[in-house]
Parts: structure tokens; C-alpha cells; sequence
């Protein structure tokens, strides 16, 4: 059984200062809180998950018990929202100036694609593709290195055939090929076409580096090994 641990919350700190210009992508969160400053907020993220309590006088203990039952004097606001997938929370920063709250969180920035090289067989050491692992083979006869294009992304290959360079009618031909999930380096893609035959490729160094896992040994079946505590047990 594998122990999963659970998220710890991200303390974001509130400055009082105003928000610095900048025209990097990024979600932004705004609230009004009039009459109160950096001191008086507090945000954290927990899971994705975006946490903003502002009230006049808030202390630590207050935040943890999340009171409510303030007086009609008082002000008080709460308030959630669940960040999207591309949101880095790592990186969120808070600013309150003027009675408003701005919450800011970067968006990660697409991926861009990488060109990957397609040579002749010719062109590359056969003890260097013996230590590469095959992906996909295409049968593309009348077609030369020059007339191929391949793209990678984080999830997928673009193959793309044109020979319009030497046939201007010719049709373009487009297939995609999912890639690995251990797959991490694109760089490590190899394409290679001669004789009528496309073969793509990736090298093993371009594989994510497994991370070291716990191995349970014991003297019992699993099936009448001892329980074991249940929190956090997946």
C-alpha cells in the first residue's frame, strides 16, 4: 500500500503596495475590502484551491477557527476559488492598496514545438540507432528527407508529408502519433527515411528519470498481512 500525503497549504504574503506593472499571462483575482490593509488579509492556497479571508483586526487564531459571527460593526469577507490546471500557485502573489484586494497567479506558458530532425539512414552511425527505440514506421515510397516535417509537442508527434517543392498539386499528407508519458526530452526524437520508409525514433536519455520507490518486504501473504492504520491510505 502507498502512503499518500496530503497538500499542504501555501501561505501567499499580502503586501501593501501596488500591484507592479506587467503584461506576462496570468489570472487575476479581485475583491473589495475597504478600510483594511495588507495586515487584515490573509490568502493561501490549499490544492488548487484559492483561500481570501479579509476582516478589520483578523488574528491568526481567528483565521485557523474561520469565525463568522462577527459583529454588525465589523467587516468580514471570504472567499474561494478553485485554480485552473495551467495556474502556478508557486508563484501567486497578493497586494491590497486602496480598499481592494488583487490576487495574482501566472499562467504557465504553452510548450512550443520542436522540429525534429529527419535524415537518411546514411547520415547516422547503425550503432547509434540500435540504442534507440522505434516509435512508428510510415511506408511514404516517392518521398525523400526533404519532403518530411515533424513536430513534437508534449503528447504527440505532427507528421506532415509535401512535395510540393517538386509537385506543385501535390497533396499534403498530415498523420499524429501519441508519444510516451516517460517521454520528457523532445530533443531525443529522431526521424529517419530512405527507401520508401519513414521510421521515427526516440533515445533512451530522453525518458524520465524514474524516481526511487519504497518495496515493502515481509514474511506474510498480502492477503493476511497485519492492518495497518488507514489515514492517508490509498
Amino acid at each position: 500500500m502507498h502512503k499518500v500525503e496530503s497538500p499542504k497549504p501555501l501561505d501567499i504574503t499580502v503586501q501593501g503596495v501596488t500591484p507592479p506593472e506587467t503584461s506576462a499571462k496570468r489570472y487575476e483575482v479581485k475583491r473589495n475590502v475597504p478600510g483594511l490593509n495588507a495586515s487584515d488579509v490573509k490568502v493561501h492556497i490549499n490544492d488548487r484551491v484559492l483561500f481570501i479571508e479579509a476582516r478589520e483586526g483578523l488574528s491568526e487564531a481567528e483565521c485557523a477557527e474561520r469565525d463568522n459571527d462577527a459583529s454588525a460593526t465589523d467587516f468580514y469577507m471570504s472567499f474561494t476559488q478553485v485554480l485552473p490546471d495551467d495556474a502556478l500557485v508557486e508563484e501567486t502573489t497578493a497586494y491590497v492598496v486602496h480598499g481592494v484586494v488583487t490576487i495574482r497567479v501566472p499562467q504557465a506558458q504553452e510548450a512550443q514545438p520542436v522540429n525534429v530532425s529527419v535524415v537518411s539512414e546514411e547520415e547516422v552511425a547503425a550503432e547509434e540507432v540500435a540504442e534507440w527505440n522505434q516509435l512508428a514506421m510510415f511506408r511514404i515510397p516517392g518521398y525523400g528527407a526533404d519532403d518530411v516535417t515533424i513536430t513534437a509537442t508534449h503528447g504527440y508527434l505532427k507528421v506532415a508529408l509535401d512535395r510540393s517543392k517538386h509537385m506543385p498539386n501535390a497533396k499534403r499528407w498530415e498523420r499524429y502519433v501519441v508519444l510516451p508519458d516517460e517521454l520528457e526530452d523532445l530533443t531525443k526524437v529522431h526521424g529517419i527515411c530512405d527507401h520508401g520508409l519513414l521510421r521515427i525514433y526516440f533515445s533512451k536519455d530522453g525518458l524520465r528519470q524514474q524516481k526511487e520507490r519504497e518495496v515493502i518486504v515481509s514474511g506474510h501473504r498480502p492477503d493476511v498481512m497485519p492492518q495497518q492504520p488507514q489515514d492517508n491510505v490509498v
